[in-house]
């Protein structure tokens, strides 16, 4: 387990019927548990993705001294999938604290099983 370093998950599904969409889901375990998401930025450039994570501190959080998870869903959109790299970014106040890298044709097929009265 290494701290600051997010654990991703890029997944692959079709949306709209025929229109094929990625998404990355980052786990980010922080040594504390007054931190929490704060938005994200995507930048495409030179053929790679770019995702900068934001996190803050929670004010309204007694501090305990806990490792902690922070999570960031990320809707990606069209991607090629032929290899184009993604390039994960954790920042707090601008600082880099962590990063994380990986690929789009190693997504996963999203098909996570639906209870039946869906």
């Amino acid at each position: 387990m290494k701290l600051n370093t997010p654990i991703t998950t890029v997944v692959k599904k079709m949306v709209d019927g025929n229109q094929l969409s990625y998404f990355l889901h980052a786990v980010t375990l922080i040594d504390s548990n007054i931190y929490k998401t704060s938005g994200y930025q995507i930048n495409h450039t030179g053929g790679a993705v770019n995702v900068d994570l934001f996190i803050e501190v929670d004010s309204t959080i007694q501090p305990l001294g806990v490792i902690s998870p922070i999570v960031h869903n990320v809707e990606l959109g069209a991607l090629p999938g032929d290899g184009t790299k993604i390039n994960i970014e954790v920042k707090f106040n601008e600082r880099l604290v962590g990063k994380a890298s990986t690929q789009d044709d190693h997504a996963e097929e999203d098909d996570k099983p639906r209870p039946p009265f869906i």
